[in-house]
């Protein structure tokens, strides 16, 4: 993006008084990603106690793991966002922004952790 689109983009925020389109999309993504990988996550656990097929497991892993590396990238580009209009509009969204910062944790941990997994039993 350019520097006259983000103004652009500010601009229009500036004026309506209402978040983005993009910011919008941006946040219904990552809870739709969060839940997502919870769900994943917890049929990856189920599963080693179901003795669910090998390849299942590996399939779920896979899943985990983009879709964790998905929610990093779109909780970091979220949370420059977020920075970005603290600058420019003088808004500041404190909870969303701490809401940001725990998803981009919670899926760095997760994709870390499962990357390991499966470097280290060669799945």
């Amino acid at each position: 993006m350019t520097a006259s689109a983000i103004e652009g983009i500010v601009g229009d925020m500036a004026r309506s008084g209402h978040d983005h389109w993009m910011a919008a999309l941006l946040e219904k993504s990552l809870v739709f990603l969060f839940q997502f990988s919870l769900i994943v996550l917890g049929l990856y656990i189920l599963g080693n106690f179901q003795k669910f097929l090998d390849l299942s497991q590996n399939i779920l892993l896979q899943t985990l793991i983009i879709s964790s590396l998905l929610g990093g990238i779109l909780s970091l580009y979220w949370m420059l966002y977020q920075i970005l209009t603290w600058f420019m509009l003088k808004r500041v969204h404190i909870m969303k922004f701490i809401y940001c910062v725990l998803l981009l944790l919670f899926n760095s941990a997760v994709l870390v952790v499962f990357k390991f997994f499966v470097s280290w039993f060669q799945i």
